[in-house]
């Protein structure tokens, strides 16, 4: 727990995982991924629009705090599964 300086407490948010995936056709996306162990390279079936899409994970940011994340934490859609290649 931290404390702020103006006397209230910042919540000590989680350690995440983020992967960017990119799914053809210049459609490239971030996504929250602490549920599966995921590497570049790998397969990703994510959220894309009202489906899923499967796309290549590009980049894979371990151990992200909630406060310094690629995209808002609020915001972030969760991968679906991954594929191991």
């Amino acid at each position: 727990m931290i404390h702020s300086l103006s006397g209230g407490v910042i919540k000590d948010g989680g350690l995440h995982t983020f992967v960017k995936v990119d799914f053809g056709n210049d459609v490239v996306r971030w996504f929250l991924c602490d549920d599966y162990p995921v590497e570049v390279g790998y397969n990703v079936i994510a959220p894309l629009g009202r489906q899923s899409a499967r796309g290549v994970a590009v980049r894979v940011d371990k151990w992200v705090d909630e406060r310094s994340t690629p995209i808002p934490y609020k915001h972030a859609q969760s991968v679906i599964s991954v594929e191991i290649i």
